[in-house]
């Protein structure tokens, strides 16, 4: 089993052309985004890893500083330069802050996600944080879930990620909703002079349209919709596989 360390597991694919570094969202893992992945149409190297306290990586309490860091000891043991770093929720998220802090990367394609907190009425993660513990487990998940995906064409995803959530650890949870509190870096991206893209889901109850909208002209990228809910690696994994190609041939 690679790992960083003993910390963080990854995978990786070899092939030719810039490397792709694949960051997963809150609770998912290296697997995430290997539906995409299989709709690719190409040949590039490939690496896949698990967030700290997600998946096979160890779980220790950590900010978003630490995870750009941990990704920094990958691209460094990996000897990967310049990378596009692909990103989903709070995958996107370690993905900006990373470029607040280091240079090694030449490209940012963004799913559903945002540069600061997203806050919505009784759905942000200082709310979930709050409820965590004080219902019951199975009604917590439940709010999640109809935030996650309010609209599906897909209800058994929405049953894969109840299950997930009901028997989630309990410090992956707290470390991870206590993270995003602090989360903002909505100052330093507008500086990012690279290539990016942002995605949104049209019918994502976690990362608003609104939130897509304001990194989009943060970066002053272009911003694509598709026609999903947050699941959309999952609903979506053709659409999103192309507008990556797309991306990554400009």
């Amino acid at each position: 089993m690679p790992k960083v360390g003993d910390e963080i597991f990854y995978e990786k694919m070899k092939g030719e052309g810039r490397p792709l570094v694949f960051i997963h969202g809150w609770l998912g893992s290296h697997k995430s985004w290997k539906m995409v992945d299989k709709n690719l149409d190409l040949d590039n190297p490939r690496i896949f890893y698990d967030l700290r306290c997600h998946g096979n990586s160890r779980c220790t309490t950590f900010s978003f500083e630490t995870l750009a860091e941990d990704l920094e000891k990958l691209l460094d043991t990996l000897d990967i330069d310049n990378p596009v770093l692909i990103g989903h929720s709070m995958g996107g998220m370690v993905a900006l802050t990373y470029t607040t802090i280091y240079d090694n990367f030449s490209g940012l394609f963004l799913v559903g996600t945002s540069a600061s907190t997203p806050e919505p009425e009784n759905k942000s993660p200082r709310f979930f944080l709050e409820k965590f513990g004080s219902i019951n487990r199975t009604t917590w998940a439940e709010l999640i879930v109809e935030n996650y995906a309010p609209e599906t064409e897909h209800p058994e995803l929405k049953s894969m990620v109840l299950r997930e959530l009901v028997h989630a650890n309990d410090t992956e949870i707290i470390y991870s909703l206590g993270s995003m509190l602090e989360y903002d870096v909505r100052e330093e991206v507008s500086e990012i002079e690279e290539p990016k893209t942002v995605v949104a889901g049209e019918n994502d109850g976690a990362i608003t349209m609104d939130k897509s909208r304001e990194l989009a002209n943060l970066l002053d990228c272009p911003l694509k919709k598709i026609d999903s809910s947050h699941l959309m690696l999952q609903e979506k994994p053709g659409e999103v596989a192309e507008l990556l190609e797309e991306f990554l041939s400009q």
